[in-house]
């Protein structure tokens, strides 16, 4: 058993390092970062800038930025994949806390193979997005839930209520659990345990979302309805969507499947042994999944935060049917569980792209270049560059990160700033642009420097569908009007598109 753990606890720590270092570049880990920045000096959420999700990360990111802004998206992945394998810790605790005790090892071990050792929970575990915190928080909710403490309830509470307050679909899980604890209420040890939870989250929830109400009210309503106003179509694209997000899930997630099955199988029967905190783990990732499955564009990485949950819940069920075993029997099975996972990773289709950019027939062209350090190269250039306003025009906001730059006004939402619907008052009020607003702000623009990529003047807000090709075709050129084209880096960033650098005209 000591050797499957060393075995897993370090295939874990170079999975999150591989993923840091050689994960594809994403673009929301652009915008999320460049959050904390503005927040960090003086910027609020939804009053000064959009940001679509809860308030919660701009001020994590901004309150560490010291630790991480220094070394720009390389820092922000460290302290986000740190983040990430504190939820793989905690809910190996919460699995070993609710494990019968022959069996709390193994569900530990179990847990942390199905989480960090787990491709691509690793990764976007790893890149900055709401991920890795509100998993944080839901992890440490449900540790702190499984304790014997006195305070456990209202604690509970306040960090579900964090989770919900840094990625909003979360909040179902408060329900859940609240509901839970109000069911178990004439239990010995849950008597007004409900109402401890509701005060702990109520509370932080109206700490959370009341000041930004009172002081940026267009804006907290904007952003918060920005992802319901994405748009689908039809009912056949509706099903295709919601077949591969199963797909993926069970591709991501297939050895935590697999335990499951093996532990039904193996004679799993009896829920009553199951203990409510486990109840509550297993059901709320349940409500959460339904959540996310119905959301107009249901993307597997959603489910991330709460995979955890799933983890320890497969676990504990495998490790219960476990505990009967002899000694022996237990270390085989220990060490074949870490040996799946290890060839899990192998295996993984996620591991082709930290080296691979793409097939052109025949032939895979590969990387010279992690995308991260392409991504420092082009920072680099754009702080030497800028001059003293500061500023950098591009909407490809890890640019902007990398070179210590801030975006011109609007764009602080990267490809996701441009509302092509918005009239131009709408639009200033909702700290976004429309086409014309964003060709006077190029017009007017002191920035020194600008950065266009494939995603440029891309995407039409908010239902994310394709800008129509003459509105981005009139957009260059009105970049061009302004700025001189200096040189071109290929298979940059996200998709890996031509990344254009730009110089002022004099």
């Amino acid at each position: 058993m000591k050797l499957s753990i060393s075995v897993a606890l370090l295939a874990g720590f170079i999975l999150s390092a591989c993923n840091i270092v050689m994960g594809p570049l994403n673009q929301d880990e652009g915008w999320y970062l460049l959050a904390g920045l503005n927040t960090a000096h003086g910027m609020m959420p939804y009053r000064d800038f959009l940001f679509t999700q809860g308030p919660v990360l701009p001020y994590v990111y901004a309150a560490l930025s010291p630790l991480w802004s220094p070394f720009g998206v390389l820092g922000g992945r460290v302290l986000t994949s740190a983040m990430g394998l504190l939820v793989a810790v905690l809910c190996s605790g919460f699995a070993y806390r609710v494990a019968p005790e022959r069996g709390r090892v193994m569900a530990a071990l179990f847990t942390w193979l199905l989480t960090a050792c787990c491709p691509v929970f690793s990764y976007f575990t790893a890149i900055p997005k709401t991920y890795s915190l509100s998993g944080l928080f839901i992890a440490a909710a449900f540790f702190v839930l499984a304790g014997k403490r006195t305070w456990r309830f209202e604690v509970t509470g306040v960090l579900l209520a964090l989770a919900a307050g840094t990625r909003l679909s979360l909040g179902v899980l408060l329900a859940v659990v609240g509901f839970g604890l109000l069911v178990l209420c004439r239990r010995e040890g849950y008597r007004y345990a409900w109402l401890r939870f509701g005060l702990g989250g109520g509370l932080t929830l109206l700490a959370l979302f009341a000041p930004f109400a009172i002081m940026a009210p267009h804006g907290l309503i904007f952003s918060q309805s920005y992802h319901a106003s994405r748009s689908d179509s039809g009912i056949f694209n509706w099903l295709i969507l919601r077949a591969g997000f199963a797909s993926r899930l069970l591709q991501g997630y297939f050895p935590m499947v697999c335990f499951g099955i093996v532990a039904v199988a193996a004679g799993f029967r009896d829920v009553r042994r199951i203990p409510p905190a486990l109840w509550f783990a297993c059901l709320g990732f349940l409500a959460v999944t339904a959540v996310h499955f119905t959301a107009p564009f249901p993307y597997d990485d959603y489910q991330t935060p709460v995979m955890a949950l799933a983890a320890a819940t497969v676990s504990v069920m495998l490790a219960t049917v476990l505990a009967t075993a002899s000694s022996r029997q237990i270390g085989i099975f220990a060490r074949s569980a870490t040996l799946v996972s290890l060839l899990f990773i192998v295996a993984s289709p996620m591991c082709m792209t930290w080296v691979t950019v793409r097939q052109d027939r025949f032939w895979f062209q590969m990387k010279t270049t992690p995308d991260v350090i392409k991504l420092r190269e082009a920072g680099t250039w754009l702080r030497e560059n800028a001059g003293s306003t500061g500023q950098v025009l591009t909407q490809d906001a890890y640019l902007a990160v990398e070179a210590g730059l801030k975006v011109i006004p609007g764009l602080e939402m990267g490809p996701f700033s441009i509302f092509p619907m918005l009239d131009d008052t709408a639009a200033e009020k909702s700290k976004v642009h429309n086409v014309a607003t964003l060709k006077r702000a190029i017009e007017t623009t002191h920035a020194e420097v600008a950065a266009l990529s494939g995603y440029s003047f891309a995407v039409s807000c908010p239902t994310t569908e394709k800008m129509e090709p003459e509105v981005v075709a009139s957009l260059r050129q009105t970049v061009d009007a302004r700025y001189e084209k200096i040189r071109s880096i290929p298979d940059f960033g996200q998709g890996h598109t031509t990344l254009d650098l730009y110089k002022l005209r004099r």
